[in-house]
């Protein structure tokens, strides 16, 4: 609760700061405010609430969650928020429980087509120690999450130098900070606060349909300060190019010089050197498109693949990449960035894996399929992770598989199918240790009218693992109303 207090204090500094400028520079053509309330009750029984080895923490659950949604998605200031306040009211332990979810976005352009200001906040629960007992839900209570809180404001500035050079500059500062990091057997997790500060200036040639050579440099500075170990700084400047050879063909490659602290095990070579990669975008189709590169940096040969499938019954997305992580972020990622040279990811990650306060080497594939026949959409998921870290050369490796048949039985009504297994191996300090996590489950939506929706469903969840605590089998049905005001 503490760490929610702190969100929301930073939170309305925040809005004090933002709300005068808007106040002052007031959004063009002002668009119209979307503000829909709504509010879920629920109630559930579990043969095991708390996934617990045993298996004998039966309870029926009551929640009743309010919640908001605003938008505004035209004028120079937009602003998408989703906030859900979950209650939990166990009958067996008698007492209440909260927890805040908060996925908020917001976009200012202060000065039109120049200066604009992207901000974000996220409230949401993470796993604790990553290789134990985990939950698709809140309402499983593991004793292994903790509230994560991740604030970051963007001010983003352009400039074009006559017609064919645009200048874009960049600065970002993010917060992230946990509530607890301690998991369910009483030892401190891999987690950490942080604060993140990275800068940004790139110099690229304007979009034109007649030129055949796209070209961009860019400067990056980028700095994670963890609250109880090392300050991670690393600075690099690349160059871009691509080459249309034909309409649906191009040429790609970047190069560049990197300057990193990075803790590494003393096997590597200095991570102060050049990196480079080349490759292809071929576009199949109207709406496919495959990229392929292979490159070098510090830590070896690296490759990079994505297939991108679109038709009117199936879609499909294969990504290979391999690249450096930094706790949970991927900021130090030199793939090509040709195509939107100032974007940086606003998009939060709320999957937090491995050790995050760290420095790692990671290879990882990722595949999704969907297929579409008649009323029905079948989809199948893949992936698989390989994780180094460069201070221990310890180990984590993750994959899992996922399968889901959504049937759309009438115009108000579906009937959904979810299977899920993941499996998670770990080698730290010699000692090797597996835990997996597999999940079935059924659920029935109707709407019962425009604003209010019901549904009902069953979730069979199983874990097993070298850890104690992580064999459970658990079995939870639930059924909710969900009524927007």
């Amino acid at each position: 609760m503490a760490l929610i207090q702190r969100g929301l204090s930073l939170a309305l500094r925040c809005a004090v700061f933002s709300f005068p400028l808007i106040l002052i520079f007031p959004s063009a053509g002002q668009a119209a405010w979307e503000i829909q309330p709504f509010v879920e009750t629920r109630a559930a029984y579990s043969d095991n609430v708390n996934f617990d080895e045993d298996g004998e923490d039966s309870d029926v659950v009551l929640q009743f969650n309010p919640g908001i949604t605003v938008q505004k998605l035209e004028g120079r200031l937009q602003v998408q928020l989703d906030y859900l306040l979950q209650n939990f009211y166990s009958f067996d332990g008698s007492d209440l429980s909260s927890d805040h979810n908060l996925d908020a976005f917001s976009t200012f352009e202060w000065v039109e087509d120049r200066f604009f200001i992207d901000s974000y906040a996220t409230i949401t629960n993470v796993l604790v120690d990553t290789s134990s007992t985990e939950s698709s839900s809140n309402l499983n209570d593991t004793g292994n999450t903790t509230d994560e809180l991740t604030i970051g404001v963007e001010p983003r500035f352009m400039q074009p130098l006559g017609s064919y050079v645009m200048t874009e500059f960049a600065y970002l500062y993010e917060i992230q900070r946990f509530d607890e990091t301690t998991d369910d057997d009483g030892i401190a997790g891999d987690i950490d606060d942080r604060d993140t500060q990275r800068f940004l200036a790139t110099i690229r040639n304007q979009d034109e349909e007649s030129d055949r050579l796209d070209w961009a440099a860019r400067y990056q500075n980028e700095k994670v300060d963890f609250k109880d170990s090392d300050t991670v700084k690393f600075r690099r400047g690349q160059l871009d190019l691509g080459y249309a050879v034909a309409s649906r063909f191009q040429l790609v490659g970047s190069y560049g010089y990197e300057n990193n602290d990075f803790e590494i095990d003393p096997s590597f070579a200095d991570e102060d050197d050049t990196f480079w990669d080349a490759g292809f975008i071929l576009g199949a189709g109207e709406f496919s498109t495959l990229e392929v590169r292979r490159g070098e940096r510090f830590f070896g040969n690296t490759w990079f693949g994505e297939l991108n499938v679109a038709g009117n019954r199936i879609t499909a997305n294969l990504v290979y990449e391999e690249e450096i992580e930094v706790g949970d972020s991927t900021s130090a990622d030199t793939r090509s960035f040709l195509s939107d040279p100032i974007e940086i990811d606003n998009d939060v990650v709320f999957d937090v894996t491995g050790d995050r306060n760290s420095v790692s080497e990671t290879q990882r594939w990722d595949l999704a399929i969907a297929y579409t026949v008649s009323k029905s959409t079948f989809t199948v998921t893949a992936y698989d992770e390989d994780e180094r870290f460069l201070d221990t050369l310890d180990e984590e490796d993750s994959k899992g598989y996922g399968f889901s048949w959504l049937w759309q039985i009438t115009g108000v009504s579906s009937l959904e199918l979810i299977s899920l297994w993941d499996d998670n191996e770990s080698i730290e300090d010699g000692v090797e240790t597996d835990s997996d996590f597999f999940e079935l489950g059924v659920r029935y939506t109707r709407a019962l009218s425009p604003n209010t929706d019901f549904d009902a469903g069953y979730v069979y969840n199983e874990g097993n693992g070298d850890d104690d605590g992580d064999d459970f089998e658990a079995n939870t049905i639930d059924v909710g109303l969900i009524h927007r005001f």
